[in-house]
């Protein structure tokens, strides 16, 4: 190829230089956060994923690794900081240290920012909308805001029994002493001083009623070193209290204040009325079936793990009006006819468009979605306006601090009721 035709090809491709190599170090200016809490920075046409910066600062970031489109690397000095920039409260967030937390250098104001940019970045880019939402902090009494807020923490286990949490994007082990972002009452110092040998993860538990479990798993097969297997969950909403007995491996909500705000959030947006045919969709344990059915619904939950199934069995033992099966949502679905209301509280990944299509069919007058992926969530949005139901209201909650991730809670309802 001539000189000529080269220059053309790289004019095309958008000028990009030489490829980045993995320890180098290039001087960036960030220009936004990315989905994930990685600030977004341009170097010689190459897009780089910056960990440890924040938009507006000038940062020299070390290359970690490379792909054909973009990079990643580590802010290892900061040129110009940000306001937003403060001291980490936790000694093992730092860079090649602890890789649990993404934002331990940003205040948490700033922080809940960020994430309400995500969110709107999100619906933009995979919903074509232009939306603004505040993202909500839920204040812990007694605790520093965005510290002591997880009532389940799951540490790897190296192999001489150390416990601790994996690097950033690495499978190398960083022992810890303790967690800024547990609860106090799981005690974790107790439980890391200690040696686990053979074990995979241990888990440490607590309840609202004080219940405390240590847990150990060893290929799959989960057993209790310490403290009941079942533990009881009292949520007070407004006063009135739900009652759950929620097994050490079944999913609960692991920020102490979102169980209340959720059930909350739903309960106004859904407006439940006597006599409604509601479903709970990835229902878990009961955690939204339960206040619906004191609104006098008749509701179907649906779940496929098998320990929350015994539990939500448990749970509504003595409530006639809740049916429980266990199965996939997307599967189950098409045997049903129209309900009046539904919620649903997906894994990260989202409900998808089948289960989007099959809960249209059902014609439920508010579908009210809890995520905790705004990608997702931005995703089935535009598959829900395709079937005929818009977005209503939403909101968002800081239920995991110090972290990128965020919960949102979306309510749709039919274009032409």
């Amino acid at each position: 190829m001539s000189a000529t035709g080269r220059a053309g090809k790289n004019q095309q491709s958008g000028n990009k230089a030489a490829k980045l190599q993995v320890g180098q170090v290039v001087e960036v200016e960030i220009a936004a956060m990315a989905h994930g809490g990685h600030g977004v920075a341009r170097h010689d046409g190459w897009v780089i994923f910056v960990r440890y910066a924040i938009p507006g600062e000038r940062v020299k970031a070390q290359i970690t690794s490379t792909g054909s489109t973009f990079c990643r690397g580590d802010a290892i000095e900061i040129l110009v900081e940000s306001p937003d920039r403060v001291k980490p409260p936790c000694k093992h967030a730092k860079a090649k240290g602890c890789g649990g937390c993404d934002f331990q250098f940003i205040s948490p104001v700033a922080q809940r920012k960020f994430k309400s940019g995500i969110i709107k970045e999100q619906f933009a880019r995979l919903a074509k909308m232009d939306i603004d939402v505040e993202v909500q902090a839920l204040i812990i009494d007694g605790v520093q805001d965005g510290l002591g807020y997880r009532t389940r923490i799951s540490m790897h286990v190296g192999r001489d029994g150390e416990v601790g949490f994996l690097g950033a994007r690495s499978h190398e082990l960083y022992t810890i002493d303790d967690c800024l972002i547990a609860a106090p009452a799981l005690n974790l110092p107790e439980v890391t001083k200690q040696r686990w040998a053979s074990q995979d993860r241990v888990e440490v538990l607590t309840s609202s009623t004080g219940d405390r479990s240590v847990v150990l798993e060893k290929n799959e097969i989960v057993r209790v070193a310490e403290g009941p297997m079942l533990q009881n969950e009292v949520v007070e909403v407004n006063g009135e209290k739900f009652e759950y007995q929620v097994s050490v491996d079944s999913f609960w909500q692991g920020n102490k204040k979102a169980p209340e705000v959720f059930i909350a959030r739903v309960l106004s947006e859904l407006e439940p009325k006597a006599g409604d045919i509601a479903l709970d969709l990835y229902g878990g344990v009961g955690l939204f079936a339960k206040p619906l059915a004191a609104r006098g619904c008749t509701v179907q939950l649906i779940e496929t793990g098998a320990s929350a199934i015994k539990d939500a069995k448990v749970n509504f033992a003595n409530t006639g009006s809740v049916s429980i099966h266990q199965g996939d949502v997307a599967k189950y679905l098409p045997r049903l006819n129209k309900v009046d209301l539904i919620v649903l509280d997906p894994p990260r990944a989202g409900a998808g468009n089948d289960v989007v299509v099959q809960m249209a069919k059902l014609a439920p007058r508010a579908i009210c979605y809890v995520s905790c992926d705004p990608a997702s969530l931005a995703r089935d949005t535009a598959y829900l306006a395709d079937v005929g139901y818009k977005l209503r209201s939403i909101a968002a909650f800081d239920a995991f601090p110090m972290t990128a991730h965020v919960e949102c809670i979306a309510t749709y309802i039919p274009v032409i009721s």
